[in-house]
């Protein structure tokens, strides 16, 4: 259960850091792919929610230091004065990438669980 309320607290505060850092990006096409992403994430909380509700759990008072960390970073990128604007696109990128990969691995470790336990 720690395992899902560690999950959407950092989905929850990663959609609110994209939704700010959207107005940072100096591309429209990360703009969009942006906007995108947080339309994913929403998603991702509804069925992080939905699974508590199936399981009879609460969700409230899950936490995580490390995905703390790694949406200040991406919100700083999104307000990083640069010479070259640009530059700004790429260190949204990157700040993204390191959340998705520590997000992959919470999922991964998390349907571990679920199917040592039995479940779908």
């Amino acid at each position: 259960v720690d395992t899902l309320r560690t999950a959407c607290s950092s989905e929850s505060l990663q959609a609110r850091v994209i939704a700010r850092v959207i107005e940072g990006a100096v591309s429209e096409e990360l703009s969009e792919t942006l906007a995108a992403h947080l339309m994913e994430t929403e998603g991702q909380t509804e069925r992080l929610e939905w699974i508590a509700a199936r399981l009879g759990v609460s969700l409230a008072g899950g936490s995580c230091r490390s995905s703390h960390g790694l949406t200040q970073s991406l919100l700083a990128a999104g307000g990083t004065e640069v010479e070259r604007p640009e530059l700004r696109d790429l260190l949204i990128i990157g700040a993204l990438q390191r959340i998705e990969h520590f997000e992959v691995a919470s999922y991964v470790h998390a349907r571990t669980i679920a199917e040592a336990l039995g479940e779908d």
